[in-house]
């Protein structure tokens, strides 16, 4: 009877175990588990790695606003780590959020993609409404698109006032940037209110210099520990000698390292900024230090105020109103109107301006007739003026530039195109006046010039030249040239119909002969050290490179953000799905370890007392011995559970391991040693 019940028992346990799908999963694992685990290791890796990649693709934000006299662009940049490298940038198209940009006014065509709102802030100094609407929102929004949103509390958001702001009287520009602080703090991204702010033509210079050294390779990404080439006697204790004179180890490092930079010439609309590391030591007053990933550079940053291309062509006005006769112009300036020239005093370069922008300026410059643009409408009873730049036929008003609140007389005139080349080549040189003197020879544009064998890059006005001919940055100044002769023979009709509707269209005749003249002679460098550049070298690349080091992008950072009085924060999207990936890898692996342990220990054994399933498969069960045994006890733990069921701790009678033969009597979840 007792034999009976343990069988019915048994075949119950067994039965039970064969059709429990968590047994058959505990021996799968226990047979193939050295496998399994290898399995295991790879994928947790597999998930490292995938982490990484994430990380890697996944990059950062850099938002830079340009506050110009003519309008407010915004730039968007990517932000991507690499490991022994400086970061990489690169420019998010506009066409990245085509559906959010702002409607542009008819016909404005421009050598730059950029997204850009209409007119400067400085006609916002009293209106914070419309400053926030029509000029900083259309931006915003698009900014809004193209980051995505769980970035946004940490992309930093920055805005430079250039010359647009800088003619502003100190406190209208006071009144006006607690305006657009106001409006970029209430925006959705990372933004402190010192990251608004004006900056001098000089800033523009370094700024732009480290884009161009950024894009050609020239920044040394790490800080340096070693010279590149040994140094001679002399060189070091030339070197020794500057570093007693000047009290900086600057000069020292640049010499052992021999870091090869190019130059920038930066031609903006109002002025011209000259950018390089000299051969030579500058004055203390024209030498900035910028650091970069811990490599100090020595630059001479010089700003030529009034040469860029707008106020060039608005002194070229105000010397044939002075001097009609000399340059081919018209003596059919009003008789009896005194011309007034505000020269006020000037800052923001070494040295002031070169005499001769103090002879011919007419005002603070970037200011232009930015409503009417190409659609001037000629005014007969305004004082008529022939200029040898312009076309056959071209007849409209011109509203000449005011300096520091101080309105030129007659503040509008009528342009009348009288096209000659030599005279308009003539009249571009005056402009340049590439001989005015300095107070240490040699001189260029009235400002001492530093030696230096550098390459030059051309850039900004000189790209847009060059691309408004449709020539490449490897074309000469003579195929310039040739291109424009035939250009300008062209009646204004012609020109109008088919490329009226481009910026500025009617002065590119006066352009070339000026940009010419400066790259030959008014800046003192050979042409064979001057290469255009290529249009993708705007310094607010460089902005966004400094400043972004400088507050953390890239570096993963804490990110905190307060508006109105409220504090936020928040991850960016890389980081926290890097991190998820991880703790899942980590939970992944717990959970797999915990299985691995408690399958391979499902079945203990006591010490001493362990259970060979190949002795008890070899063990004679004909034997007489084992057959006319009442029972057989099989040392294992009372604590084992078989299939469900508590094995008595007595061990199975010798009937069962009979009944059930010796491989399923041993068929257990110790299948193997214990």
């Amino acid at each position: 009877m007792h034999t009976a019940n343990a069988e019915s028992t048994a075949a119950r346990i067994h039965r039970a175990y064969d059709k429990g799908w968590w047994s058959g999963l505990q021996s799968l694992v226990k047979r193939n588990r050295v496998a399994l685990t290898v399995l295991a290791a790879l994928a947790i890796l597999l998930l490292g790695y995938s982490a990484k990649a994430l990380l890697a693709s996944t990059p950062d934000y850099m938002l830079v606003i340009d506050s110009g006299s003519t309008g407010t662009r915004l730039y968007a940049y990517t932000w991507r780590e690499r490991r022994g490298k400086l970061p990489l940038l690169e420019a998010v198209s506009i066409r990245a959020a085509r559906h959010k940009l702002p409607r542009r006014a008819a016909g404005d065509r421009r050598a730059y993609e950029r997204l850009e709102t209409e007119p400067g802030l400085d006609h916002y100094v009293d209106d914070p409404q419309g400053l926030q609407q029509r000029a900083l929102h259309p931006l915003l929004e698009w900014a809004e698109a193209v980051v995505p949103r769980q970035q946004w509390r940490q992309t930093p958001l920055f805005l430079f006032g250039t010359a647009g702001l800088r003619k502003l009287a100190p406190e209208a520009q006071e009144r006006l940037m607690t305006h657009i602080q106001g409006a970029l703090a209430d925006s959705a991204f990372r933004f402190e209110p010192s990251w608004a702010r004006v900056i001098s033509g000089v800033d523009e210079g370094i700024f732009g210099w480290i884009a161009l050294n950024y894009l050609t390779g020239h920044l040394a990404p790490h800080p340096l520990t070693a010279p590149k080439s040994p140094l001679t006697d002399e060189a070091v204790a030339a070197a020794a000698d500057q570093l007693s004179s000047s009290g900086s180890a600057s000069r020292v490092r640049a010499a052992e390292h021999g870091l090869e930079t190019v130059g920038a010439l930066d031609l903006g609309g109002s002025s011209l900024e000259v950018s390089f590391v000299p051969s030579e030591r500058p004055a203390a007053d024209a030498e900035v230090n910028v650091t970069i990933m811990g490599v100090q550079y020595s630059l001479y940053t010089y700003v030529h105020h009034h040469y860029g291309l707008n106020d060039a062509f608005d002194r070229s006005v105000t010397l044939l109103l002075t001097r009609p006769s000399h340059f081919g112009g018209s003596e059919a300036v009003q008789q009896g109107q005194p011309l007034r020239f505000g020269l006020g005093n000037s800052g923001g370069s070494p040295g002031g301006l070169g005499i001769a922008a103090q002879r011919h300026r007419a005002g603070p410059g970037r200011q232009v007739l930015e409503a009417a643009g190409p659609e001037w409408i000629s005014d007969p009873d305004l004082p008529a003026l022939h200029h040898p730049c312009l076309f056959e036929g071209y007849d409209k008003s011109y509203r000449r530039m005011d300096y520091n609140g101080v309105a030129p007389d007659p503040p509008v005139v009528r342009l009348l195109g009288r096209p000659d080349w030599d005279a308009c080549a003539k009249l571009a040189a005056a402009v340049v006046n590439a001989s005015a003197p300095c107070s240490k020879p040699p001189c260029a544009l009235g400002t001492p010039q530093l030696a230096t064998s550098n390459k030059f890059y051309a850039l900004t006005g000189f790209f847009v030249v060059y691309h408004f001919f449709g020539l490449q940055p490897s074309a000469g100044l003579a195929e310039l040239e040739n291109a424009a002769r035939q250009f300008c023979a062209t009646p204004w009709p012609v020109i109008n119909a088919t490329r009226g509707r481009e910026i500025h269209v009617d002065r590119y005749c006066f352009r070339v002969p000026y940009v010419t003249k400066l790259l030959r002679e008014g800046l003192g460098v050979p042409e064979s050290q001057i290469q255009i550049g290529s249009g993708r070298e705007g310094w607010t690349l460089g902005a966004a490179l400094a400043e972004g080091s400088r507050v953390g992008v890239g570096q993963g950072i804490d990110i905190s953000k307060s508006q109105a009085g409220i504090q936020g924060w928040g991850w960016g999207l890389g980081r926290s799905l890097g991190w998820l990936i991880w703790i899942c890898a980590a939970a992944f692996s717990a959970v797999w370890l915990g299985l691995l342990l408690y399958t391979t220990s499902w079945q203990t054994c006591s010490p001493g007392r362990l259970l060979n399933r190949k002795t008890y498969d070899s063990s004679p069960l004909s034997s007489p011995t084992l057959a006319s045994a009442a029972s057989v006890n099989v040392p294992i733990a009372a604590k084992v559970y078989h299939g469900g069921a508590p094995i008595p701790s007595g061990g199975y009678p010798a009937g069962l391991l009979l009944a059930n033969g010796p491989s399923r009597a041993l068929s257990m979840p110790s299948d193997v040693d214990c």
